[in-house]
């Protein structure tokens, strides 16, 4: 047995791949074809536009904890702790409920 696969946290073994969840969307969920490659599509685009952006951003502040510089670190708790929140919290922010 891969030692990943003992540990339920990590993702190479537990997560469905992305083409699982569109088929899953698309086939038992009814989701029309259309409506996940626009979604998918819009989601691309939008990543490729605020990398860029946050690269620059996370380049440019100096951020300082207790005498140590810390350029990317605040980013990424403030990413991780969005994520989490919404990830977790999904069937909660669905309009439909």
């Amino acid at each position: 047995m891969h030692p990943c696969a003992r540990r339920c946290h990590c993702r190479c073994r537990c997560a469905p791949s992305t083409a699982q969840l569109k088929k899953f969307y698309s086939d038992v969920v009814g989701v029309p074809v259309w409506w996940i490659a626009l979604t998918v599509s819009l989601a691309v685009s939008l990543d490729a536009l605020t990398d860029p952006l946050i690269g620059f951003v996370s380049d440019s502040l100096r951020w300082e904890y207790k005498g140590e510089p810390m350029r990317r670190r605040p980013f990424i708790a403030i990413g991780s702790g969005v994520e989490k929140r919404t990830q977790h919290n999904a069937p909660l922010l669905s309009p439909h409920l």
